[in-house]
């Protein structure tokens, strides 16, 4: 929740995510945590910390996989969690 504020500057208070992705990129043998929640509306994103955060906006999922981004999305994308988190390869987690 901390990134989340720190990334965005979204505050969900004590709401847990809805479903929640883990996964090892076979390059690198790095991983990720992808906490998906579901929102009924867009809240306005400005993130706190720029030194780290260049841009951000929002996108339909199936965009995802033509942004460019780490290793991390990419590998999300390729693994088909961008489309539907409970359909995703389940030996990835």
């Amino acid at each position: 929740m901390r990134e989340l504020k720190e990334e965005t500057g979204i505050i969900l208070g004590d709401r847990l995510p809805d479903n929640e992705r883990r996964f090892l990129s076979n390059k690198s043998g790095s991983g990720g945590t992808y906490f998906i929640f579901q929102l009924d509306h867009y809240p306005e994103v400005i993130p706190e910390d720029t030194r780290e955060i260049m841009n951000t906006m929002w996108c339909p999922r199936s965009r995802l996989p033509k942004i460019s981004g780490n290793m991390d999305l990419t590998t999300f994308c390729r693994r088909r969690c961008h489309l539907d988190p409970r359909l995703a390869d389940p030996t990835f987690n």
